[in-house]
């Protein structure tokens, strides 16, 4: 018999909604359903069976956007999406999922097994005492796995004997020797319909089937689906988050022992710690229905995630009942994630039915605030740290993400005197003694350190330190701080650079962003000069105009009017030459700056020194520095002089939900645009106004060929116009999936990859995080060089942020669990891309996958690289990309975008010239004058927006949300 859960199943755009959706994935102990009869097996060779070459490249055409729940998918990968369950001693029961279960994981799950269901022990009755326990099978669980400790074999066989053999035990055991022999890859193809999904509970004989056609396999015909992206509310507010306070509704004991396991195997909560969970279980309210009554209503947006305590809830999709609800169900958990819309009726049935539910603002500003206020106080504590003390906020935020947390039983040695030193400690939780040779023994709690001198230098250990109590720490490696940042000695100079820049009054009293500070910071070049150097001579045409830092010397400046300084570690000069002349000329642009005075080395000295031309490419307009109210430009770099209601329309070159694409083109000059029309009822209805407005501050400072660039802005009573340039190669979509290929060579692959890693780069530098990166956002210009495109989830990103946007295949596993992002998530997203861009396919996407299971997949990062289709140097370079630590990620160590730059994948990218547009294309599009748009979809079957639709007029207040366009 085939199990289906009922789970949410990506569907493509634009298709017929399947009359086998569910909205939800309902999770359990035992669910109930209409049974249907089983699917036969496809047998090697007959029909519908596919070949590896065929999977690899049908399954990635089956592209689809998450709007329905349905059918079981086959796992590519053999990781588990149902749950077939034997029943334990006591009534419950347990998930097993080859693929994601090491072994240490059995070898704890063994022992959990062993202790609670075949000894029986007592269920524990007191709220502290449940939640301790779920936190600490997490944090013994975490423990073995840092500790790599060996699976015990011989406690699992004598679990079991010939003599007296629980029925239950040859279940686990056969599933224990399929997830070994699936650890060798050894029964891929032999574990179809074995498989258990390591979420679900359901009883034996009540599996939920979905009623429907059956599916007898074989492979698609047509080419990738196209997919929406997807978003949590935006409406919700964020701010303030760390003083956030959750409610609290009452509960007995065992209603929390009720919720913990209900929660204790959902991939959505198994990140929360001890804290959270408590706080999370306390914010469950209790909800009741009468019998006939809909709690969720299909294609209504969720907003609730529910557990059913008592009663039966039956789902209903287009009229019919698929499935039923019992107690110890969960449905909705994607509610909490973003604005899913429900793809089945819920309804309570008999008696009626008793829930609890959370929402999804809860959750969201829980996690965040509980994030967010652990960060500040980690942050806090580094900042006590004598050599981190200094160092620029930016790095103090670095370290803390790479601070990794460690648990300690009681006893435990955390390390010994004489023992090799590589390791800094934070305590979170507990108590640590620690014993110094000549400082005597000091005990340790919450907030303090030790073990810093392991960053500064690579000694033995001078103390012994050791965990008086289960203590909790956050542990940093020089290892990882070196890789993560570089050496400290480069980050603190760095931070000195950063804090001297600003200091400069140049910078000081203008508009310069502190993003530009950073770039500038980066720009600054080490020189070294011997003492009786001169370096500056008053009088003389200085022809490369620089601001120098003193790091470390002696210098004097001084004048022939008889004035005199004395420069040390922390002085600047040669402000004076990046200023203007009596002509606003400047050094850089207009020839030679004479020197108003002489500098000269009294003692050898280090010194860094700042280009103006650097700070030009920075800041993009020299009179904005001593300028506060921003140069000539300022930070819009917006042409008004053209003006949006006299342009000529002439084709749609695209449409969405809010707004339309039009090629334009300007009477005057002839010069084609692309105009991009949205109506402002419709955004500010559907809650998007703010975005909007984000997204054009956002593109009004950004000025690079990689990324599209907004020329202009305005507005009417209805609508809201962005004119931008036109790239009219279409989509690197199309490149990649036509009537052709569904891959492209990694050649071109190379190019492409590195044309977005230009444009993803020069926003991270200004502190974008671009969140949508996908083929469809990525067009082709007229010489073949790749532009990002669609900025509407772009964001101005200081730390981390919360909001859950973008499209499901190419989403970061931190982006799914709300845990705060960074530019991160899109070096995650270019990975996913170049894999697809290889295969035909994204790493973590199957035919027919319900969502729940591709974003199980992703936050575990279980994915494969088939042998054939992927070069050592592509697998390395991707496999880096997706690193679920971001320690280890490449793009966010300590060089940034250039380790994927000097990457053995991209040897054959010459960057320089990739930059000036110097390198050969892999295409080009043919294109007949410059209002060709023969490169895209027609949408001619399209009315105008403006013209056919009746939107309800805004008030002021509403049209002043627009007030910058």
């Amino acid at each position: 018999m085939i199990y289906l859960l009922l789970e949410r199943r990506l569907e493509p755009v634009r298709r017929a909604p399947s009359s086998e959706k569910l909205s939800e994935t309902m999770t359990g102990p035992r669910a109930a359903a209409p049974r249907r009869a089983a699917r036969p097996p496809i047998q090697p060779g007959g029909e519908g069976h596919l070949t590896e070459k065929d999977t690899a490249r049908e399954a990635g055409r089956d592209r689809r956007n998450i709007k329905s729940i349905g059918k079981k998918d086959k796992d590519g990968l053999d990781d588990s999406e149902q749950g077939r369950e034997e029943p334990r001693k006591n009534g419950r029961y347990t998930r097993c999922n080859p693929t994601m279960i090491s072994p240490s994981d059995i070898a704890s799950a063994f022992h959990v097994w062993h202790h609670q269901i075949i000894c029986d022990q007592p269920k524990a009755t007191e709220r502290e005492r449940k939640i301790a326990q779920h936190a600490k099978a997490r944090r013994e669980a975490e423990k073995r796995r840092q500790k790599g400790e060996p699976t015990q074999m011989r406690q699992w066989w004598t679990l079991c004997s010939p003599s007296n053999p629980p029925p239950v035990m040859f279940v686990r055991l056969r599933w224990i020797l399929a997830c070994l022999l699936i650890m060798k890859g050894d029964m891929a193809d032999d574990m179809q319909g074995m498989s258990m999904d390591d979420t679900k509970d359901y009883e034996p004989g009540l599996k939920v089937e979905i009623k429907g056609k059956q599916t007898t396999g074989g492979s698609t015909s047509v080419h990738a689906q196209r997919f929406d992206n997807i978003y949590a509310a935006p409406d919700v507010n964020m701010t303030n988050l760390a003083d956030f306070v959750a409610p609290v509704f009452e509960k007995s004991d065992d209603d929390v022992g009720f919720l913990l396991d209900a929660l204790a195997d959902n991939f959505v909560f198994n990140t929360l710690d001890e804290t959270e969970l408590d706080t999370l279980v306390n914010a469950f309210e209790n909800h009741e229905v009468e019998r006939g009554e809909v709690i969720i209503e299909q294609g209504e947006t969720g907003g609730h995630f529910y557990i059913l305590r008592k009663g039966q809830v039956a789902f209903v999709v287009d009229g019919n009942e698929v499935g039923r609800a019992v107690p110890g169900n969960s449905f909705g958990e994607l509610a909490l994630l973003y604005n899913a819309p429900r793809a089945a009726t819920c309804m309570a049935v008999d008696g009626g039915a008793g829930l609890w539910r959370v929402d999804q603002v809860t959750f969201r500003k829980l996690l965040a605030a509980h994030t967010i206020q652990n960060d500040n106080q980690t942050k806090d504590v580094l900042r006590k740290v004598p050599f981190l003390s200094d160092l620029d906020d930016e790095f103090i935020h670095r370290i803390a993400d790479a601070l990794t947390t460690v648990y300690y039983d009681k006893g435990d040695t955390i390390f010994e005197r004489g023992s090799e030193g590589g390791v800094f400690y934070v305590i979170r939780e507990g108590r640590v003694e620690y014993e110094h040779r000549k400082r005597g023994i000091k005990i340790l709690g919450p907030g303090d350190y030790f073990g810093e001198q392991a960053i500064v230098k690579n000694e033995p250990r001078k103390a012994d330190a050791k965990a008086v109590k289960d203590t909790i720490a956050l542990a940093l490696s020089r290892e990882v701080f070196e890789k993560v940042l570089g050496p400290l000695s480069e980050v603190i100079a760095r931070s000195n650079d950063r804090r001297l820049l600003r200091s400069v009054p140049l910078f000081a009293n203008s508009d310069i962003e502190n993003f530009e500070i950073e770039l500038m910071g980066a720009l600054i070049d080490e020189v070294k000069y011997a003492a009786e150097r001169e370096i500056l001579t008053e009088g003389d045409y200085v022809d490369a105009p620089a601001l120098f830092l003193v790091r470390s010397g002696v210098l004097e400046a001084f004048t022939d009017d008889g004035d005199s300084q004395i420069l040390k570690p922390g002085s600047f000069f040669g402000e004076d030459t990046l200023m203007p002349d009596e002509d606003q000329k400047y050094g850089g642009k207009g020839g030679m700056k004479q020197s108003r005075e002489t500098v000269e080395v009294l003692e050898d000295c280090v010194l860094g020194k700042l280009t103006l031309a650097n700070i030009d490419s920075v800041i993009l307009d020299l009179s904005r520095m001593g300028n506060k109210k921003g140069g000539r430009k300022g930070k819009d770099m917006l042409d008004r002089s053209i003006d949006i209601f006299k342009l000529e329309r002439h084709t749609l070159l695209g449409a969405g939900t809010f707004g339309q694409v039009w090629l334009a083109s300007d009477k005057k000059t002839g010069k084609a645009y692309a105009l991009k029309v949205q109506i402002k009822r419709e955004l500010i209805d559907h809650h998007q106004a703010q975005g909007v407005c984000r997204e054009r501050d956002v593109m009004s400072k950004i000025d690079n060929p990689f990324v599209i660039k907004l020329v202009n802005t305005s507005q009417d009573n209805q609508s809201v116009f962005m004119l931008l340039n036109l790239v009219q190669g279409g989509e690197l979509f199309n490149v990649m999936h036509n009537d052709e290929r569904d891959c492209i060579p990694e050649k071109e692959v190379k190019f492409y990859s590195a044309g977005i890693l230009e444009g993803l780069a020069y926003m991270h530098r200004r502190r974008i995080v671009y969140r949508d990166l996908k083929p469809e956002n990525v067009l082709i210009d007229d010489k073949g060089y790749t532009v990002i495109v669609d900025l509407g989830f772009a964001k101005v990103v200081d730390d981390k942020t919360y909001t859950l946007c973008g499209t499901p295949l190419y989403l970061a596993p931190e982006v799914i669990l709300s845990r705060g992002h960074d530019k991160g998530a899109d070096y995650w997203s270019l990975g996913c891309l170049m894999y697809e861009m290889i295969l035909g396919q994204t790493p973590f996407y199957d035919t027919n996958i319900d969502q729940i299971t591709l974003f199980k997949r992703i936050v575990h990062g279980r994915y494969r690289f088939p042998s054939k289709a992927f070069t050592e140097e592509a697998q390395d370079i991707i496999a880096g990309m997706l690193a679920n630590k971001l320690t280890q990620r490449l793009g966010c160590l300590a060089q940034a975008e250039r380790d994927i730059k000097q990457h053995a994948f991209m040897a054959d990218i010459n960057f320089g010239k990739l930059a000036k547009r110097m390198m050969k294309a892999p295409w080009v599009p043919q294109l007949r004058d410059p209002l060709d748009a023969s490169c895209f979809e027609s949408w001619d079957h399209l009315d105008d927006k403006e013209t056919t639709g009746a939107y309800k007029a805004l008030k002021s207040k509403e049209q002043a949300i627009f007030k910058d366009f």
